[in-house]
């Protein structure tokens, strides 16, 4: 992937891999994926699970090579490139079809990472006046028409600093008509030095290159949504907050759910109180047998004023200061898991456990993972 550009239908099948390996153990996941992909991909302080999508990944990691193109790095590939293959501003360059297909696939992520490369630009100018972005404002050819550039004597191949020295202090008066913007973006004055190309994630945000960074910049901004750190936290027990993680998306097969998705469903109920369907309200929260199990494990951890609707759940995970002890977040998450392996289990395995058995088991999850967690952070190791 750091080599070139993999085809679209191999990072299908490789993406087709990780889900299956993420929801059903390796078996075939048609119907049985909770979160679509994309969502599973968003960070893990967006709601999702923090993996990477691989078409993204596969462009910042090649984007190292065109980074070191367009720097001209030294280096003997580099270097001869532009001896034998390249002349001129990188963005004028077209690829012919003699060229390795390595090296016009590189070529061809241009136009995606050429809203992030910036030039500063200084005395011992090398940035094309035309085609690079040295101004705040964008690169002239997204601002005038080439025609306009052409008649004040310009060409592609005009460098910046041969712009300034014909212009003075001010700009033509066709292309103010042109690009007002113009009018606000000031010639610049020449400084002494080199000039420098530099990744620009952003206003005033200008860095070195990294994959990093790059990936960072294709992906884009992703909200923040408060109840992940009450979900993932130091301690957590990864089963139980994946389990809750699915639950605070709406998303485990419930019988609410499952009547969506088929024109004449069976008939279902709750695998508790067989009353009414089960939903994530009803049966977290609502039924008989789960409010016994709650009423037990908030005595045993002392977890005092707990709603008792999922909405509010949720909305209390948010707060800042919602669940301030690792005890209460472990509980929550232990119990949501439990109960719903308890209701999986009834149904489809035909077992039952007494709610007693369904709390003791809950409780003991939380002492042994307290008991851990104390003797990890006694020893001065960091929590998992």
């Amino acid at each position: 992937m750091s080599i070139f550009i993999l085809p679209s239908g191999v990072i299908h099948e490789l993406e087709a891999i990780f889900r299956r390996f993420l929801w059903t153990q390796g078996e075939d996941d048609r119907g049985k994926c909770r979160l679509a992909w994309a969502d599973v991909c968003k960070p893990i302080y967006s709601g999702g699970l923090g993996f990477k999508r691989l078409a993204l990944w596969n462009r910042a990691l090649v984007s190292k090579h065109l980074w070191d193109i367009i720097t001209r790095r030294e280096s003997v590939w580099v270097d001869w490139l532009w001896a034998m293959r390249f002349s001129g501003s990188i963005w004028e360059i077209k690829p012919k079809p003699p060229w390795p297909w390595v090296l016009r696939s590189i070529l061809a992520l241009r136009d995606q990472i050429r809203p992030f490369i910036f030039s500063q630009v200084y005395d011992r100018c090398t940035t094309y006046a035309w085609s690079d972005c040295w101004m705040d404002a964008g690169a002239l050819s997204t601002l005038i028409s080439y025609r306009s550039f052409q008649a004040q004597g310009f060409t592609k191949g005009t460098l910046v600093r041969d712009l300034i020295v014909a212009c003075g202090n001010s700009w033509p008066n066709a292309w103010l008509q042109s690009a007002p913007v113009l009018t606000q973006q000031p010639l610049l004055s020449l400084q002494q030095g080199v000039d420098v190309v530099r990744w620009s994630s952003g206003p005033n945000a200008l860095a070195d290159f990294t994959v990093r960074l790059a990936w960072q910049s294709f992906e884009g901004a992703n909200p923040i949504i408060p109840w992940t750190k009450s979900v993932w936290f130091k301690g957590c027990i990864p089963k139980h907050s994946f389990c809750l993680w699915v639950a605070c998306h709406g998303r485990l097969p419930t019988h609410d759910r499952i009547a969506c998705w088929k024109h004449d469903p069976p008939d279902m109920g709750c695998a508790f109180c067989k009353l009414i369907p089960d939903s994530h309200s009803h049966l977290f929260f609502e039924c008989t047998f789960t409010i016994e199990v709650w009423r037990k494990v908030k005595h045993h951890v002392e977890l005092y004023g707990f709603p008792e609707r999922w909405v509010e759940i949720c909305a209390k995970l948010s707060q800042p200061r919602g669940f301030r002890k690792m005890e209460h977040l472990l509980a929550l998450a232990a119990t949501v898991y439990h109960i719903w392996r308890e209701r999986n289990n009834r149904i489809f395995k035909g077992l039952s456990k007494p709610s007693n058995q369904v709390v003791n088991v809950i409780c003991d999850s939380i002492i042994k993972r307290m008991a851990w967690s104390a003797i990890d952070h006694g020893a001065g190791n960091p929590k998992v």
